[in-house]
């Protein structure tokens, strides 16, 4: 093992541990920045196994069966969230859908899309900006950060947008996007594989330097729901032909985000 991966793999020491407060909320600080996104999206891992059961998506998989649930809920403490939930069977080798799906979740289909860090292969750090169907509503900045977590047979994705980042501050004038994730790519056999995804779109944070005034909840699930439908469009007219490109049997499709 080369000394750069034995870097990545060691443990963070106790001094560089993240408190519990600012991992949950997803705050970087100053220093140790690749230390407290491995801590922030390892959490986000983490979290997965539980997820998946919960909405049954193993159960979807083992039918290798196509799945698609979107719904909305809330609390006081959480705000409005919308989820996303789909899996699609795929006749492709795994490692190949894999390898596009990441190479694709660098947005460089985006105007907006600016790399803030690539601090090694499997972990990236950029800002996207989304539009929002009202023309009266501020840009929605979204900050985020991914990881790749390679297992025998499958290849999970874990991202989530982080909310405070005193290296590269939020423009005053836009809303925090606070989303968070993820995507499993998983062998069924010889070039063919199952993809599933899950993301989760709570309302955005409105700074106390954006005068807009914030919509009503039920306001909030159709501009979140447009925004999500037209970002998943663009997101599906780039990943796709790519990931045809680079198969070898029926010409996949599958719809993702």
């Amino acid at each position: 093992m080369c000394e750069l991966e034995q870097a990545l793999c060691k443990p963070p020491k106790a001094a560089m541990l993240l408190p519990a407060a600012q991992l949950q909320q997803a705050v970087l600080g100053v220093l140790n920045r690749e230390s407290d996104l491995e801590q922030i999206l390892r959490r986000q891992y983490e979290q997965l196994e539980s997820a998946w059961i919960r909405h049954r998506v193993h159960d979807a998989i083992a039918a290798c069966v196509p799945l698609h649930k979107t719904f909305v809920d809330g609390s006081p403490e959480t705000g409005m969230r919308l989820h996303s939930i789909h899996g699609s069977p795929v006749p492709i080798d795994f490692q190949k859908l894999a390898d596009v799906l990441w190479h694709h979740m660098d947005l460089a289909w985006d105007p907006s899309r600016i790399a803030l860090h690539d601090f090694h292969s499997s972990l990236k750090y950029l800002r996207h900006d989304m539009k929002l169907p009202d023309a009266m509503m501020p840009i929605l900045e979204v900050r985020s950060a991914s990881r790749r977590y390679v297992e025998p047979g499958r290849v999970v994705f874990a991202w989530r947008s982080i909310l405070e980042d005193p290296c590269f501050p939020h423009d005053e004038k836009n809303l925090i996007d606070a989303r968070i994730g993820w995507s499993v790519v998983e062998t069924k056999g010889f070039d063919q594989c199952y993809v599933s995804m899950y993301e989760i779109v709570p309302t955005p944070i409105f700074p106390d330097t954006v005068t807009s005034r914030e919509p009503a909840v039920g306001t909030w699930t159709e501009l979140l729901l447009q925004s999500s439908h037209e970002f998943s469009e663009r997101f599906n007219a780039a990943f796709t032909p790519a990931l045809r490109a680079v198969s070898t049997s029926k010409k996949p499709t599958v719809q993702l985000f």
